[in-house]
């Protein structure tokens, strides 16, 4: 597999990039990206399992329901988390986030073994090599 590398987020968030995403706004260090959704921690815990811990992380300080979050950004090459990281009386807790789209994949073959999924939804699309 091979990861993505990026020096900062201006060479990561390009209008192609927030169209692929399904993203309506990429917000700045004190406000959230557009549209973002509660998920499981689940989700984020399946991408970290099969991918890693993202291509780029980015740390935000963002207001949601009129109170401030450190939030983390977390971007894999289909799907981005925002991770809202706080602690009360010692205990440290998280939730999680989705931002932009839900990608729900149609899958074609191309080619042996490769496979080209789309969303449904917002049309970003990934090449798959099923072989060993």
């Amino acid at each position: 597999m091979n990861k993505l590398v990026f020096e900062d987020s201006k060479d990561v968030v390009t209008p192609k990039f927030l169209q692929d995403h399904g993203i309506l706004s990429w917000g700045n260090f004190n406000t959230p990206p557009e549209p973002y959704e509660g998920c499981d921690a689940s989700e984020f815990w399946r991408h970290v399992f099969s991918y890693g811990f993202g291509d780029y992380t980015e740390f935000r300080q963002v207001t949601i329901d009129d109170k401030s979050h450190q939030v983390h950004l977390v971007i894999y090459h289909d799907t981005i988390f925002m991770i809202d990281t706080f602690s009360e009386q010692s205990k440290i807790s998280a939730s999680f986030y989705r931002v932009g789209c839900k990608h729900h994949y149609k899958s074609e073959n191309i080619g042996k073994c490769l496979h080209r999924l789309i969303c449904e939804h917002c049309g970003y699309s990934q090449i798959i090599d099923s072989s060993d």
